[in-house]
């Protein structure tokens, strides 16, 4: 047959992401699949005995918001049910402190329980000569234990900086060892190596770069390929039968040279017999 070309066309398939919605001992929520990109549907507000439903919150290294339902979803997320228990009051405490001790302002508040409260730092005016604060805003929930309700903002003279390293599979996307973060730096650069991986091999150089400006760095890897296995060749038993044959083919041969060797003799017969005649 002449040659004829072919031409191969590419299936896309959109990514999609889910967003689940727990509801902290209120009401079950649905989840949601939605296409790379679109945003959630704000679901209806669940209930629970004894308590208010304050919205969606989000939790971002830790640190909780108030989730916008106008927002693109690009990944997997969880949203968590934000709760005020009725005719509850508790406090809670920001403190304003520096690296070497020393209290710059304290204040005590209330609210109610399972409430969001955000702060933020000392203006710069407020600040002496410590000009530099580890982050410029902090939240929490509201615990019933007002000890557990304390906001901490820690000044310092120099800047310090907080560095995280990530060990990332080059194919996948996926993260294959926890992060390395490195704290309270004063330097504004500083060099990062790469870990060694067990069956994984490192893309490009091993040592990288992080700095104020660059808070982040990214080490990729390629997955080993998984040696074939060896080939067995199966141990051969003593009195074992050819391995192109079975016992009936046995038997047959067997009988066919019989038959032979009886066949040759009576040949010798007949000729003695004319040779006495």
């Amino acid at each position: 047959m002449p040659a004829t070309n072919t031409v191969l066309y590419a299936k896309w398939a959109p990514l999609t992401a889910t967003v689940t919605f727990d509801s902290e001992g209120g009401s079950p929520v649905n989840s949601q699949e939605l296409t790379y990109g679109d945003a959630a549907t704000k679901p209806a507000d669940p209930v629970r005995e004894g308590y208010t439903f304050a919205g969606w919150i989000l939790y971002t290294n830790g640190n909780p918001s108030v989730y916008s339902f106008s927002a693109a979803v690009t990944g997997d997320i969880t949203l968590h049910a934000l709760w005020k228990k009725n005719d509850s009051s508790v406090s809670y405490t920001v403190i304003h402190q520096t690296d070497d001790g020393q209290v710059l302002a304290t204040t005590t508040e209330t609210a109610p329980i399972g409430s969001l409260v955000s702060k933020w730092a000392l203006d710069a005016a407020d600040r002496g000569d410590y000009a530099y604060v580890d982050v410029s805003s902090r939240s929490m929930i509201l615990d019933e234990n007002a000890e557990n309700n304390v906001l901490t903002f820690t000044y310092s003279k120099e800047a310090r900086y907080s560095y995280t390293v990530h060990y990332v599979d080059a194919q996948t996307g996926e993260q294959i060892h926890s992060d390395d973060i490195i704290g309270s730096q004063t330097l504004n650069l500083q060099n990062v190596s790469a870990r060694e991986i067990d069956g994984y091999t490192l893309q490009g150089d091993s040592t990288g770069y992080v700095s104020a400006d660059q808070l982040e760095y990214t080490f990729y890897y390629t997955k080993n390929p998984e040696a074939p296995a060896a080939p067995q060749t199966p141990a051969k038993r003593k009195g074992s039968l050819p391995e192109t044959g079975d016992a009936s083919s046995v038997i047959l041969v067997s009988t066919a040279l019989t038959s032979v060797a009886s066949l040759g003799t009576s040949l010798v017969l007949r000729r003695r017999k004319r040779t006495e005649a």
